[in-house]
């Protein structure tokens, strides 16, 4: 799946576009490609294919991720993701170091959903902020009306 986020002054559109051809898309608020972004790097790094981007690549439209219904009907991937996503933004902005990613991840998940991400640790916090801190760069330097496009396998 291509993902291309768009920068169209100071909101930005998310374009998902399946193998298939099929695609899904949205406007966004100022704030919230970054908080994509955060999604895509958490999820590729941990090989979640049942966060928000698998769930997209699976068929799911956007709305229908943003849907309070929907939501808790995805599997534990998914609420996984959005936490991992947060804590990924949490690091970019200083509220949280690497060091303290494990910990905040783990303070919103239950025991059974803590199990599924044991292998956490400083070092995949770090990996994943810097992913993510590269990501940001290309797309901040994008000049305005083109998109940043990165692929989902």
């Amino acid at each position: 799946m291509e993902i291309r986020i768009e920068k169209k002054g100071q909101r930005s559109r998310l374009l998902c576009i399946r193998a298939d051809g099929s695609f899904t898309q949205s406007d966004l608020g100022p704030g919230l490609p970054y908080h994509d972004l955060a999604h895509y790097v958490s999820e590729r790094i941990l090989g979640l294919n049942g966060g928000f981007f698998g769930q997209i690549a699976q068929g799911r439209s956007i709305v229908e991720l943003s849907d309070k219904y929907v939501i808790p009907t995805l599997g534990p991937q998914a609420l996984i993701a959005e936490v991992l996503a947060r804590a990924t933004g949490s690091m970019a902005t200083g509220a949280c170091l690497p060091d303290e990613f494990v910990p905040l991840v783990q303070a919103e998940l239950t025991p059974e959903q803590q199990r599924l991400v044991s292998f956490l640790d400083k070092n995949i916090g770090k990996k994943i902020l810097n992913e993510y801190n590269n990501i940001i760069k290309r797309y901040n330097d994008l000049p305005d009306e083109t998109h940043l496009s990165l692929e989902w396998a």
